[in-house]
């Protein structure tokens, strides 16, 4: 990747649903370890434009680059590789073990890193998150705030990875929800 040329970038985008406009000619350019906050009222199309920005809907018109490469030219397997979502709702297995929940985020870079590495990945993101104490509990005995950061720990970023966030914190209470230092720790 060019030292110039953004990590994520968005040229005119637009969706349509139901002969409805959703999102209109957005364009936008985001550099490696920048964050970009995307902030209206309900009903703007924020969850749309984020849902194109990481290739889950195709726009109606425009076009997404990741790296200089049109993102709908990315198999999934390889997007997964690069990007990494935390949704509004999320609704796991509530038998899942908190360990193997965040362990499913990296499912993508599996054939990169031996079992025992891949763990400590895992565990590291636990740690970060303040959910090392809870890697033995399910995810149905969490609380809504312990699930949100369970759900942060489970897309590890780097620099040359791309996370969309919709209302990452929503349901952490402080002194839990200091956002700043929880996505930094992540970084």
């Amino acid at each position: 990747m060019d030292a110039c040329q953004p990590l994520l970038e968005a040229r005119e985008l637009s969706a349509t649903a139901n002969g409805q406009r959703l999102v209109s000619a957005v364009s936008l350019s985001v550099a490696a370890g920048d964050r970009l906050a995307i902030i209206g009222p309900n009903g703007a199309g924020k969850t749309t434009l984020l849902r194109m920005l990481c290739g889950t809907l195709r726009p109606s018109a425009g076009d997404v680059r990741f790296s200089g490469r049109r993102l709908e030219t990315f198999p999934a397997a390889e997007r997964a590789l690069h990007m990494a979502v935390v949704g509004q709702t999320d609704q796991p297995d509530p038998r899942l073990a908190v360990i193997d929940y965040v362990g499913l985020g990296r499912v993508p870079h599996a054939g990169w890193r031996r079992r025992s590495e891949q763990r400590d990945v895992v565990v590291e993101a636990l740690r970060r998150t303040g959910l090392l104490p809870l890697l033995g509990r399910t995810i149905g005995s969490l609380s809504g705030g312990e699930r949100q950061r369970a759900q942060l720990a489970r897309a590890p970023r780097s620099r040359k990875s791309c996370s969309s966030m919709n209302r990452p914190i929503i349901s952490i209470r402080a002194p839990a929800a200091n956002s700043s230092n929880l996505y930094r720790s992540l970084a």
